[in-house]
């Protein structure tokens, strides 16, 4: 018969990589951020032109994506200081946390709505009279990029009015509550910080 073939088994140790980047901090979510979120969904998101197109696109993702030219960006980018889009602000509402320099967690819902607002101001601004886009883009598309503006601003301003009411400060949601609590539980609390503070 034959004889049986002996082999040799070699083992290679592996070793986990040491992480390079700090680990993720994770804030706590926004109280009534899930009504926030609602009230983009019913204000800005959920209408539509005839042809079934979004009239709220030019909103809502970076100025990046809207040009083919790096030019282009950087002349944005020049003219307007602080730009943000609605996908931006919906993105760090819901994550509730810091992500390298993507800043801190939005700490009010009045953060969230100045934001939002600013979408619509930063619009406002390059492509009004005297803006940077109304002599890139001429006159007929800035105008319609300022009525645009116009009509999501009032139309977010009007919504989001009874949640900044209803989470008038700094709401972030601490380890030890729940977001079901009743508005009982909350005054009730409220009522023993202050005591608390008095004495």
């Amino acid at each position: 018969g034959g004889k049986l073939s002996s082999t040799t088994t070699t083992t290679t140790k592996t070793t986990t990589p040491t992480p390079t980047t700090p680990p993720t901090t994770w804030k706590p979510l926004l109280r009534g951020w899930d009504e926030v979120v609602t009230v983009v969904e019913e204000a800005i998101l959920d209408e539509f032109d005839d042809d079934g197109s979004q009239r709220s696109y030019a909103f809502l993702h970076p100025i990046a994506s809207y040009y083919d030219s790096k030019a282009a960006v950087d002349y944005y980018s020049k003219a307007v200081a602080e730009p943000v889009s609605v996908g931006e602000v919906v993105g760090k509402l819901i994550e509730g946390k810091v992500r390298g320099d993507d800043g801190e967690a939005y700490a009010s819902t009045r953060d969230v709505d100045r934001d939002v607002r600013k979408v619509f101001s930063n619009c406002l601004g390059y492509f009004g009279p005297r803006g940077a886009g109304r002599r890139a883009h001429g006159d007929a598309d800035a105008d319609a990029y300022c009525k645009l503006s116009t009509h999501f601003d009032a139309k977010w301003r009007d919504a989001v009015a009874p949640v900044l009411a209803k989470y008038p400060g700094p709401t972030a949601l601490d380890d030890d509550e729940d977001d079901d609590d009743d508005d009982d539980v909350v005054s009730a609390k409220n009522a023993a910080r202050k005591s608390r503070e008095k004495t």
